[in-house]
């Protein structure tokens, strides 16, 4: 018997997470369009920073898993950031295949502006601090099992 209890359940619940996600950005994006930046850049930003303070060097690949993102895509988004100014990217002296990610002074700028964050402010207002915290717990519950479930996913090659 399948474990799944209610798979119309599922999939609305899916639906209003997907819509609920979809326009909560664009609110967001909407605000941060005044400093410049995107969602993405802001949130890169922000784990660059967090990097530097706890491990000092910030490499793509320390980015790559502080934003749960493949580290392709990250290595594109940081090229972009590095032509709108945001960071710079330089070659690692102690390992020569390497990179070391900084933010430079228009990056911090972005980043500190970033930090208004009254969108957000106001759709969450809709929740009680309580509300919030137990959203909060089922959140963090349903993104620690989809990163469980998309690991037992495998990687298919097809031999075209």
């Amino acid at each position: 018997m399948s474990s799944f209890t209610n798979p119309d359940k599922d999939y609305k619940l899916w639906v209003l997470l997907y819509q609920s996600r979809d326009h909560v950005m664009r609110v967001r994006e909407n605000e941060l369009q005044n400093f410049g930046i995107s969602t993405v850049e802001a949130g890169t930003l922000y784990v660059i920073k967090a990097i530097g303070r706890t491990e000092g060097k910030v490499t793509p690949a320390k980015i790559a898993k502080g934003m749960i993102r493949q580290h392709h895509t990250v290595t594109a988004l940081l090229k972009r950031m590095e032509k709108k100014g945001l960071i710079t990217r330089i070659k690692d002296p102690d390992n020569k295949g390497a990179l070391i990610i900084e933010l430079t002074e228009k990056g911090e700028i972005a980043r500190q502006q970033s930090k208004n964050r009254d969108s957000l402010h106001r759709v969450m207002s809709v929740f009680s601090e309580d509300e919030k915290d137990q959203f909060e717990e089922y959140l963090f519950r349903l993104r620690d099992n989809a990163i469980r479930q998309s690991l037992e996913i495998p990687n298919i090659i097809y031999d075209l």
